[in-house]
This record gives structure tokens, C-alpha cells and sequence, in this order.
């Protein structure tokens, strides 16, 4: 209903439905069992209002519909909180690259705040060169400090940068191609999680790391090219984050990211009734990355000079 209040802040007319059918639909689920401890589960719905509830003038409005969809926008909440509960009761002591993490971590913030990423197999050794970013050790930083500088911070922190792609992920999907797209999506996480196991969820080891922000990049750029140049932010966002911890991303994200720009460009002086809306999203996204960006420029600036 629309009470006078409502009618003079929204500009739609007064309705007061009475009783009667108001709705009917379908809905559905899936469960993926990825461990003995971690599923992952997918729901949809589709409701359609009828009868007084139809009538209102919020649904016949032009920017209203009688048909509405409830998708699992927290898809993976459930095994995501199982995974954190497991790693609080089991011990975990870091090795090797994930020991190398820690220590980065650890000096975010500090005097010495990391510049670029982990050493890796690039170049001679003792010439090695390291992958381009630290901006998977000040992403995992809060959540580790919170946990009291442990390692379990370390896993914590990688549990909600997958919750966080997961769900980016869903929601381009759901600007592309609504709930169909959604649970399409979600099946295709699903078999991606249930084939890495569940280290992908909750190891910060960088070539791990990027796999989940991967399929968010493939997603806004989708978006861009479908003439949605939201999709520039979590481009950039979550590009940036592949791109800086593992090196094989550059090319991959770079490549995606130079299609997207001259796309953008050629429709800003061809279709000059969205320009304007393209280039604040585009721009705003590009002021972000070179933000992002800029302490592997300082770590080269500063390279130069010694």
C-alpha cells in the first residue's frame, strides 16, 4: 500500500489494497558438498504479485514489475562461517611462502611497509625479481591485526576477501543476466571451490589468492563491454588485487583492461548521450588505480635513485 506520506515523498498515488491473494511462486536450492566440512549452497526464487497487490500503483509505475527474484546473494555464507569455525580449532603454523606472507603482513604499517609483492620465480637467482604489489598484504592487514597478529589472522582475512569476490561476482552476474545468471554463476563457483578444495577459501598463498578476484575481472568486463561501466570499480578493485600477487595476471588483467578502455572510448565519441556516465565511472576507476598502484611506482622511483 501507499499511505499520504508516502504518496507525497514518492509522487505515487494513495492505495490501500484490500484482502486477497497477494502473491504466488517457485523456488529452488542446490547443495554442493565440497569437503566433509564445507558445502556450498545456491537458492532462487521467483514470486509474482496478483490481485490487489498487482494493482498497486508502486508495480504498474514505470519503474515497477509484478515479478520479483530472491537469489543467494550470501551463497556461500553458510560454508564460509563452517571454514572459519574449523580454523579457530585447529593449530595452523605458517611455512615456507605463507611464513614470508606473515612477515610482510606484519610490516604493514610499519617503517618497513612492503612496496611490492613476494619473491618469485622471476629472473637469477640471487637476482630474483618479486610479483608487482603488496596489496594482498594490506587487504589481509586489518583482519590479522584484529585476530591479535596471529596466523589464524592470515586465514581469516583470506575467508573474507573470497567472501567478498564471491560476492561481487553474484551481483555482476546478477546485473548481466538477473537470477538465471546468478545461479549459473554460483554453479560455476560451486565446481571452481569444490576442484581447489578448500585452500582456495582460506590459504593466502599467492598463487591461490587471485583465482576468486579472477572471475570477478572476467565479470566486469563483461559489464563494460554490455554498456555498464559500474563494472570499472570492481575491475579495477579486484584486477589490481590479482594483478599485484601474482605476475602471470598482469598480462591476463592488462590485456582484459585495454579492450575495456578503448571500448569505452570509442563509445564515448560515438554515443555521446551516456559519455557522461561512462567517463565518471571510468575515471573515478582510474584515479582508484593509481592508488592502488602507487607503492610499487614509489618502490621503483626510489629503485632508481640508489
Amino acid at each position: 500500500g501507499v499511505n499520504y506520506n508516502q504518496s507525497q515523498a514518492s509522487g505515487y498515488a494513495q492505495y490501500y489494497p484490500g484482502a486477497g491473494l497477494r502473491s504466488v511462486g517457485l523456488g529452488t536450492s542446490a547443495v554442493w558438498r565440497i569437503t566433509d566440512q564445507l558445502n556450498a549452497v545456491a537458492f532462487g526464487a521467483w514470486n509474482r504479485l496478483t490481485d490487489v497487490a498487482a494493482a498497486s500503483p508502486i508495480v504498474t509505475g514505470p519503474y515497477g514489475s509484478p515479478n520479483s527474484f530472491v537469489v543467494g546473494g550470501a551463497v556461500f555464507a553458510i560454508p564460509f562461517l563452517v571454514a572459519l569455525v574449523s580454523i579457530a580449532r585447529h593449530a595452523w603454523y605458517p611455512v615456507l611462502d605463507m611464513a614470508m606472507t606473515e612477515f610482510r603482513v606484519r610490516d604493514v604499517g610499519t617503517a618497513h611497509t612492503p612496496l611490492v609483492g613476494l619473491p618469485g620465480r622471476i629472473g637469477h637467482f640471487p637476482d630474483q625479481g618479486s610479483h608487482p604489489g603488496p596489496l594482498s598484504f594490506y587487504a589481509v592487514a586489518p583482519i590479522y591485526r584484529l585476530a591479535g597478529s596471529s596466523a589464524h589472522g592470515l586465514e581469516y582475512a583470506t575467508v573474507l576477501l573470497s567472501v567478498a569476490a564471491l560476492v561481487t561476482a553474484l551481483w555482476l552476474a546478477q546485473r548481466r543476466g538477473g537470477a538465471p545468471m546468478v545461479m549459473a554463476v554460483a554453479t560455476l563457483l560451486s565446481l571452481l571451490l569444490w576442484r581447489y578444495g578448500p585452500s582456495l577459501l582460506t590459504q593466502p598463498w599467492n598463487p591461490y589468492l587471485p583465482v576468486l578476484p579472477w572471475i570477478v575481472v572476467l565479470l566486469a568486463t563483461w559489464s563494460i563491454l554490455d554498456r555498464d561501466p559500474v563494472g570499472w570499480l570492481p575491475f579495477v578493485g579486484f584486477g589490481s588485487l590479482a594483478a599485484q600477487t601474482h605476475i602471470p595476471y598482469v598480462g591476463l588483467v592488462g590485456g582484459l583492461g585495454a579492450l575495456a578502455l578503448a571500448t569505452t572510448a570509442w563509445r564515448a565519441v560515438r554515443e555521446p548521450e551516456s559519455r557522461a556516465r561512462s567517463l565518471r565511472w571510468c575515471g573515478g576507476s582510474l584515479a582508484l588505480l593509481g592508488l592502488l598502484w602507487l607503492p610499487p611506482v614509489i618502490d621503483q622511483i626510489g629503485r632508481a635513485h640508489v
